[in-house]
């Protein structure tokens, strides 16, 4: 410890003073150094976080559409059996399950079905339900995805049908609901299609139906939280097929007695 002298009332005082040795250039080029080197790994450490966040950036972009923030808030399924009335089923109604909601798609058994005699499952259209949260917000496709697979099959892959826009809000949903929010579409239209026949070329057994909606080339979706929506069948012989198979079992016994 040093002192320096201050000049205090014509006198002379001294003050303490912490001594700071002087630095050689060399010990000075060292300590720029180890700066330089510490700005360097708080820049990398900063680079390194960017890039760990930046795939959920890209994954919230993704879920709320590439062209702003826009989804379903509600979505059904029209259903025909054996030629008879048109029915709408619920797969994701507004607001969850209400009285005036149809009758739900996923769990619903539609019975057993001979093709042979002509019986028949069809789908008969699709409805979504979308939202626009901003003015520049666009859907530009809404789409149904349907897999028929055996009971205990896996459903790896899904056929897909065109869902055209309908109407802008106010618009009014399958039950009737009526919805007046500005930028509320609803997609309804299957002209593309009109109709799907489920059983056909399906060998008897017990069947799962599993539908799913998109929207914007498969950017959001009502899928019952990516589980789908499952809806089963069961496909029998037709009557003369059943009628030879007991025929044959018939014979065999009789064999077997002789």
């Amino acid at each position: 410890m040093r002192s320096v002298v201050a000049m205090s009332g014509g006198g002379r005082l001294r003050l303490p003073c912490r001594y700071q040795p002087k630095l050689t250039h060399a010990q000075t080029g060292e300590h720029q150094t180890k700066n330089v080197k510490h700005e360097q790994y708080i820049v990398m450490k900063k680079t390194h976080n960017l890039r760990k966040a930046l795939p959920a950036f890209i994954g919230l972009a993704i879920a709320t559409g590439a062209h702003g923030a826009v989804g379903f808030f509600g979505s059904y399924i029209n259903v025909s059996t054996n030629g008879g009335d048109l029915v709408w089923y619920d797969l994701e109604a507004p607001g969850g399950n209400r009285a005036s909601d149809p009758e739900d798609f996923n769990g619903k058994y539609f019975g057993t079905f001979d093709p042979g005699a002509g019986q028949t499952l069809t789908i008969t259209g699709g409805e979504g339900l979308v939202y626009k949260q901003n003015v520049g917000d666009d859907v530009f496709n809404v789409k149904l995805h349907y897999s028929i697979r055996k009971v205990g099959e896996s459903h790896d892959s899904f056929s897909t049908l065109n869902i055209k826009h309908t109407v802008d809000a106010p618009l009014k949903d399958a039950a009737g609901t009526r919805y007046e929010s500005p930028g509320d579409q609803k997609w309804s239209d299957n002209s593309d299609w009109n109709t799907l026949q489920v059983l056909e070329g399906l060998a008897p057994g017990e069947y799962e139906l599993q539908v799913y909606l998109s929207g914007n080339d498969d950017t959001f979706h009502s899928n019952n939280n990516n589980n789908n929506f499952t809806a089963t069948f069961t496909v029998v012989p037709e009557p003369s097929s059943a009628a030879l198979l007991g025929l044959g079992g018939l014979a065999l016994m009789l064999r077997r007695r002789r």
